[in-house]
């Protein structure tokens, strides 16, 4: 009998969650963002994770003839409205992510499409890293971009919420 109740316990437990109406799902608004000159475009979003948004695609077009650089190393983490590190992308070890890096070069008309991921949200487990979601409220990066031996700056934000919304189909 007492077994009987458990396994009718355990399925209830399952179920309820299936058959709740609403989820707590995560937003950024504006989900994307984009800056636009004469000399280059850039445009970021945010990426969700596992437990909330941990890193930015982001996208940098050159729009001039000759070659324009990403200075990752003034390029910084924004959280909460203020400066949280630089970034870290694929390519670069744990233990090296505070270092010097290496400008990156975006040829004439070509487009750089990056992974980024905030240094400071980033933890050593074992023999890989865990990324910590970042925290609600505005989150984002200000990129400097390097056009004809003259830093310009970019700064570009959107405010990240986790919020209650009402489930869609999908009834057990």
């Amino acid at each position: 009998m007492n077994k009987k109740i458990s396994s009718y316990t355990l399925i209830f437990v399952f179920l309820l969650p299936a058959c709740s109406g609403s989820q707590y799902v995560w937003r950024s608004d504006p989900p994307l963002q984009s800056y636009n000159n004469r000399y280059f475009s850039i445009s970021t979003v945010p990426i969700i994770l596992f437990d909330g948004y941990g890193a930015f695609a982001v996208k940098v077009k050159n729009k001039t003839k000759r070659n324009i650089e990403v200075d990752w190393n003034r390029t910084i983490f924004i959280s909460n409205a203020g400066p949280n590190g630089g970034f870290m992308f694929q390519g670069i070890p744990y233990e090296k992510r505070n270092r010097l890096i290496s400008p990156e070069t975006i040829p004439p008309y070509g487009t750089l499409r990056k992974i980024v991921f905030p240094n400071n949200l980033i933890v050593k487990s074992d023999d890989s890293w865990i990324h910590k979601p970042m925290e609600k409220g505005e989150n984002g990066l200000y990129i400097t971009i390097k056009v004809d031996g003259k830093n310009m700056g970019a700064k570009l934000t959107s405010h990240l919420a986790e919020k209650r919304e009402r489930k869609s189909g999908g009834h057990f």
